[in-house]
């Protein structure tokens, strides 16, 4: 419930009220509660008290993806060695040839980007495009939220 009510108060603009309840619930013992107010805390650029938390969920389950990206993007915002020390702990990605996936991009279809366009404007404006590729565009916040593993 606290978590839906952050977010909500994040969503109205009303970050002071989101951070009083992250700041009650990010001593949770639960590492989901926890992550997800240590995410919060990133998107406001709050790395410190970021860290902070996500060292505790990392020290529980250094095993944690999740965690750890969160805590390595914490830690660039104030210490560069912490964050490359952390790195070096996740496991290797396996690298996919552009080769591999272009025929793939080629099938999907204007269809399955439909609800990306702001408006039925710009999506009119690409279906009559002559492109056999879809273009997405992505805000930077997407990007932020988003971990080394979620991006896959």
């Amino acid at each position: 419930m606290v978590v839906l009510l952050v977010t909500c108060y994040e969503k109205l603009g009303r970050p002071e009220e989101a951070f009083g309840l992250i700041e009650k619930i990010a001593d949770s013992q639960n590492d989901i509660i926890m992550e997800f107010s240590a995410s919060f805390l990133l998107r406001h650029k709050r790395g410190k008290e970021a860290a902070a938390i996500y060292e505790k969920v990392v020290k529980r389950d250094p095993k944690n993806a999740t965690a750890v990206s969160g805590l390595i993007k914490a830690y660039s915002f104030f210490d560069a060695s912490l964050a490359e020390k952390y790195e070096a702990s996740l496991p290797s990605l396996p690298s996919v040839p552009i080769e591999t996936l272009e025929p793939l991009i080629a099938k999907l279809s204007y269809k399955s980007f439909k609800s990306l366009f702001s408006s039925k404007d710009d999506a009119q404006k690409d279906a009559n495009s002559s492109s056999k590729y879809a273009c997405v565009c992505v805000s930077h916040h997407d990007l932020d939220d988003m971990t080394p593993f979620s991006r896959l």
